[in-house]
């Protein structure tokens, strides 16, 4: 899927919808990135009703205006060719199965389309965010759980079913994932871990021992990202990655102790801590759909 050239739009009308864990957020806006309208509500607990609440967003935030494209970015893992999120979904498990392509393209009949949550912020944040102008952006959301994803060249690789980043193994000995494996990176670096070893929100962490040990951990994951993809730059988002400031320091010394083959790239904060998904799905939207 590619990341749009600025210079071919025509002002049109889009949506963007983040479904994540906890929040759902909508925004409406044109081709150049400009919002109009967004609102954002608690994440129902279950599917069904949330994709009814969510077209009950979408219509107040295109506030009677003409449509043009709607792209939805859901926390995963995800059927795309289905437009729904799989069975196996360790964070979404009251919308296991639940279908949101389809329900929301016959509701408006428009063009609808899923992609990967972190995707969509990947997108974001490569076009218009901390990573504007980069050329191979690696992308790591730290929130309920671990996810990543790549922009490379302008295009946003995805796999045939979206990278689970948050699923590689870190120690096969490890605390037991949400997904039934051991010791994934999610198991042990995402704000749910953190909150299961501490007793502590990140938000809650104040001794740099603590930072220290988590980034020790994190380490071993953006190693094995690092050395797999070779990007320009890395930026880490979600609610865990706001607290960045606390363990930049401590990340990258862990990273140069296991010896990295080449330099180390930039590790940047992302510029849209709350918004990316829905900006990126948006702006994905805006170029899929273009008049």
């Amino acid at each position: 899927m590619a990341v749009p050239n600025h210079n071919r739009y025509t002002i049109g009308m889009y949506i963007g919808v983040d479904i994540g864990g906890s929040k759902i957020l909508v925004v409406a806006g044109d081709d150049k990135h400009q919002i109009k309208r967004q609102h954002k509500i608690k994440t129902p607990e279950d599917g069904h009703q949330g994709v009814i609440e969510i077209i009950h967003l979408i219509e107040e935030v295109a506030a009677g205006e003409p449509i043009d494209g709607i792209m939805i970015a859901s926390a995963g893992p995800l059927d795309l060719k289905r437009g729904c999120i799989r069975e196996s979904s360790p964070n979404m498990k009251g919308w296991r199965g639940t279908q949101l392509v389809e329900p929301i393209k016959n509701h408006f009949g428009r063009p609808t389309e899923l992609v990967q949550d972190t995707a969509a912020a990947a997108v974001a944040e490569a076009t218009i965010g901390a990573a504007k102008g980069e050329e191979f952006v690696l992308y790591v959301t730290i929130s309920t759980g671990v996810g990543a994803a790549l922009v490379s060249g302008g295009e946003l690789y995805q796999g045939v079913t979206g990278i689970e980043a948050g699923h590689i193994i870190i120690d096969p000995d490890g605390p037991l994932c949400g997904c039934g494996g051991r010791g994934h990176f999610e198991a042990m670096c995402s704000g749910k871990a953190i909150k299961k070893k501490y007793g502590l929100y990140g938000y809650e962490i104040t001794d740099p021992k603590i930072w220290d040990e988590i980034a020790a951990t994190m380490a071993l994951g953006f190693h094995s990202l690092i050395v797999s993809y070779s990007p320009s730059a890395v930026v880490i988002g979600g609610g865990v990655g706001v607290h960045y400031a606390k363990f930049h320091d401590f990340l990258v010394k862990h990273l140069e102790q296991l010896h990295p083959l080449y330099p180390l790239p930039p590790i940047l904060p992302a510029k849209y801590t709350e918004t990316a998904v829905a900006y990126g799905a948006l702006i994905l939207a805006a170029h899929h759909f273009k008049k």
